[in-house]
């Protein structure tokens, strides 16, 4: 199994369609071909756990780089460990399959010696507050140092933004991409495995980082349409192409072969940066700002105005984990007088976490409240009016319950805000007049996308395209099922257009 991190399904079938990747061309002919459906609102921080533990984010517990402390108002950065639930490849290596597992992100160090190998973070796209490089057994990361040398990309987002930067960011991530297929191409024929997992995470990188390159080279080939411009993120799209397709043939036609796409990418857009003063707006008298709102925000012009950009940009990932840290803890005393507050998520939805009685310490809004409160909220957020374009800046608020079985004491959100447009929302009006504003930061011109795809290769299987979604969580029973593991209590289910064809002794 090839797992391609954050790369755009709907790209990969365009350029597939066009030429650029023959690999994809031909999974698109003869492959099981679906939709990947990811958890809703939560998707970035929740993908990759939902995905090795098969169960949902109510139960592991992962949604985003930082969460709120459930039973306080602070929040913490969350480590790879923070997560509940098993791995997969860990029970298929306690029922005795031969194992290979390299670099899935966001997974944690096993807790036990695997049977077969394991890398974690030895080039993945961004390294976890509690990361660096682990390898079962351990003698593993001198070999690797050894034969492939460090990661050669590093931290995708250390870059101040210049053209020359983009262009030696290109070709690192072409580099990391070789030395990647590489490794995995001596994985495989090195020992007789039933399982191989490796994951590229340049697609990734290429997404936040070269996307405003790939929008202007399709700006200037719709200007003229039989010139193709160069696009450096359509380049890492060829490079794992022609990279998949070298491990596919390694496999061979004996072997079930999955190749996942996890979700997709598009411009940079939605509005949590303002998502908290909007809804203190709205809240209305009772929130009115105190001195550790005001701190804040001086804290946050003298960064804005006063730190270089490359500083901003080297940092944006410790400024991340750090932030909503420092606000929770300056504006606990606030949060504890209002009836709701933003709580860290992906900047594509906005989360909500409710004051509620008996929950929060010192909640305000009661449990038979809670749909009014709902109804408060969703009317107001959708009258809000984005400025810069006259049009509405939020489509939905959305309850978390609609979509996840809540669980007692966990610290998801309560709802979620879907924003409009394509475009980043820095300044709007509420219904009651009110002006919030923020910033654009650039300090990355793509962001993410909800749906992924998936291609499967393998005996017996039959090309075509399945008419629903499968489940992120879905893929570890399916494998569990190709190699006749049983893995109970999983909220997937097994793919079984996959599973009951034919089931091999290696995937």
């Amino acid at each position: 199994m090839i797992l391609l991190d954050a790369a755009d399904a709907d790209l990969i079938r365009r350029w597939a369609a066009e030429g650029y990747l023959p690999t994809f061309a031909r999974l698109e002919a003869t492959a099981v071909r679906a939709r990947v459906e990811n958890p809703f609102g939560l998707y970035v921080g929740a993908i990759w756990p939902s995905f090795y533990t098969g169960v949902s984010p109510a139960r592991h517990g992962r949604y985003s780089f930082t969460q709120l402390v459930p039973g306080t108002y602070r929040t913490r950065a969350m480590k790879r460990t923070d997560v509940h639930g098993t791995c997969f490849w860990s029970s298929l290596s306690r029922a005795g399959r031969r194992v290979a597992v390299v670099d899935v992100p966001k997974a944690p160090p096993a807790p036990e010696p695997v049977n077969g190998i394991m890398v974690v973070d030895w080039g993945l796209h961004e390294t976890e507050v509690d990361g660096g490089l682990w390898t079962s057994p351990p003698s593993l990361a001198e070999a690797l140092a050894e034969r492939y040398g460090p990661d050669p990309v590093g931290v995708c987002d250390l870059i101040q933004g210049k053209p020359d930067e983009y262009a030696r960011l290109r070709e690192r991530l072409l580099r990391r991409i070789d030395v990647k297929a590489r490794m995995v191409r001596d994985i495989l024929e090195e020992a007789d495995w039933d399982f191989v997992l490796a994951g590229f995470a340049e697609t990734h990188c290429a997404g936040h980082q070269l996307w405003h390159l790939h929008a202007e080279a399709e700006e200037l080939a719709a200007g003229s349409p039989r010139v193709a411009p160069p696009d450096a993120m359509r380049d890492v799209y060829v490079a794992a192409d022609r990279a998949l397709g070298e491990l596919l043939e390694i496999a061979g036609p004996d072997t079930v072969c999955l190749v996942l796409a996890s979700h997709g990418f598009g411009p940079y857009r939605g509005g949590n940066k303002i998502v908290d003063d909007i809804l203190r707006a709205i809240d209305g008298p009772g929130s009115v700002p105190g001195v550790e709102r005001r701190t804040m925000e001086g804290l946050r012009s003298i960064w804005k105005r006063c730190a270089p950009l490359g500083m901003k940009r080297a940092l944006i990932t410790v400024r991340q984990r750090t932030w909503h840290h420092v606000q929770a803890l300056l504006l606990r005393r606030e949060y504890a007088r209002r009836r709701f507050f933003a709580v860290p998520n992906n900047d594509i939805y906005g989360a909500i976490r409710l004051n509620l009685v008996g929950r929060e310490p010192h909640g305000r809004v009661r449990p038979e409240d809670v749909e009014r409160v709902r109804d408060e909220l969703d009317r107001e957020l959708r009258s809000v009016i984005d400025l810069d374009t006259g049009a509405p800046a939020v489509v939905r608020v959305v309850m978390a319950s609609d979509y996840y079985d809540r669980q007692p004491g966990d610290g998801l959100p309560d709802l979620f805000v879907q924003w409009a447009g394509a475009r980043p929302i820095v300044r709007v009006q509420t219904a009651r007049g009110d002006v919030v504003q923020g910033y654009y930061p650039d300090y990355r011109t793509g962001d993410h996308r909800d749906d992924g795809g998936v291609w499967i290769t393998g005996p017996g299987l039959v090309g075509q395209a399945l008419e629903r979604p499968i489940s992120i969580m879905d893929f570890a029973p399916t494998i569990g099922a190709l190699l006749n593991v049983a893995l109970p209590g999983l909220d997937g289910r097994a793919v079984a257009s996959v599973t009951s064809t034919h089931v091999p002794s290696t995937a």
